[in-house]
């Protein structure tokens, strides 16, 4: 079992790399600018990435952020993108976004050939999910393949720069996936003894941002997958939204029904409805869009009128069975701007003594069942009749 002190003294090795200290700034782009140089100082390690033979006589150009692109490799017509994750992960409909913009002006045909997306560690989920055109490569396997590649040359201070970088990028893979074996399947957001601990440490190190996100993309991969398994239809129309976010140094996610008020004019707004977990609290919430409620001014809106709204819909949305509160208050309220519409959101504390994914699926379909059949036309009726 992976001990503290062990990941102590990785981060003690890690912290004398000068590279790393480079990288502190943004560790996602450093490693993107770092692929790229490497491409441009020799082609040959363009095969990192893709099984490609490069000719010196044909047309060959490397490009960052083109288009929107992490990396983008123009060589002979042809469109390779490299899309660099560290923290999170894609999603189909963005990378075939990355592959609709690639297209030739004459004949108006995609010239887009192929292309990866990266994360730092190997899950299982990553390797078994199959995306057209797309490939995973981990960050293990490519620097493994650029240590190939250099084949013991150090005769240049190029040469050194890459065994430098493939000495510290190495580091950082074990040093997240000894963090990933010591916290396991449990959410690590949730502040104990032991998780501080190691959190001070990943603090210390730059990096405890990166691994609560890392944690955070993990679980919801892993909902996604259980939600899949009961809600595809609903998930695949979008009825369901899984979304991770990061906000006050933890990283937050929520998996609602998204419910029009009128799905024949989606710009009237729509209820968000179901769990939501941050740090050490899981929460019911309800996101309600106010244009068609007529509240005028969303940021000095009275309170009496956010307790009017919460008390129309309670009943509905917050059974006392579901809630064990150890909060003040019963209910807190967010106001602000989302997808352009402002909004409130109203929700309840559930007191969460099991931190596992395994418990933490259990609760969030729990929660996912009991909301589907709100009857959200009659919350929108009496929302509208406050004012």
């Amino acid at each position: 079992m992976i001990k503290i002190k062990e990941i102590n003294a990785d981060i003690i090795e890690l912290k004398k790399s000068p590279l790393y200290a480079m990288s502190l700034a943004s560790m996602e782009l450093f490693h993107s600018n770092f692929w790229r140089w490497l491409m441009e100082y020799d082609p040959k390690y363009i095969k990192v990435f893709f099984d490609i033979e490069i000719d010196k006589d044909k047309k060959l150009e490397i490009k960052r952020e083109y288009k929107n692109t992490d990396i983008t490799i123009e060589y002979d017509k042809e469109i390779y993108i490299i899309e660099n994750k560290f923290k999170s992960l894609p999603n189909v409909t963005q990378l075939k976004e990355y592959e609709n913009k690639f297209k030739d002006e004459k004949t108006n045909r995609s010239t887009f050939k192929k292309g990866i997306y990266t994360f730092p560690i190997n899950e299982d989920f990553l390797k078994d999910e199959q995306i057209y055109n797309w490939e995973f490569k981990s960050y293990k396997t490519i620097v493994d393949t650029i240590d190939k590649i250099r084949n013991g040359n150090e005769s240049t201070i190029e040469a050194q720069i890459i065994k430098e970088y493939v000495s510290m990028t190495n580091q950082i893979i074990n040093l997240i996936t000894k963090v990933k074996d010591f916290y396991g399947e449990e959410w690590i957001a949730y502040v104990k003894k032991e998780n501080k601990q190691l959190l001070n440490l990943l603090t210390e190190a730059r990096i405890c941002d990166i691994i609560k996100k890392i944690n955070c993309c993990i679980l919801s991969k892993k909902i996604q997958a259980e939600v899949e398994k009961e809600f595809s239809e609903e998930l695949s129309k979008e009825e369901i939204i899984i979304q991770t976010t990061f906000s006050n140094t933890y990283p937050c996610l929520s998996v609602r029904w998204k419910r029009y008020y009128d799905i024949n004019d989606k710009e009237k707004g729509y209820f968000l409805i179901g769990p939501q977990l941050q740090n050490d609290a899981l929460r019911s919430m309800i996101h309600i869009c106010t244009k068609e409620l007529k509240i005028s001014n969303i940021k000095t809106e009275k309170r009496e009128t956010i307790d009017l709204i919460y008390n129309s819909i309670k009943d509905e949305i917050f059974l006392d069975k579901y809630y064990l509160s150890n909060r003040e208050k019963v209910y807190n309220e967010f106001k602000g701007i989302h997808d352009n519409k402002e909004y409130i959101a109203i929700y309840h504390y559930i007191k969460l003594d099991d931190f596992s994914f395994n418990n933490i699926y259990k609760q969030i379909l729990e929660l996912l069942r009991k909301y589907k059949d709100v009857d959200t036309d009659a919350l929108l009726r009496k929302l509208k009749d406050i004012k």
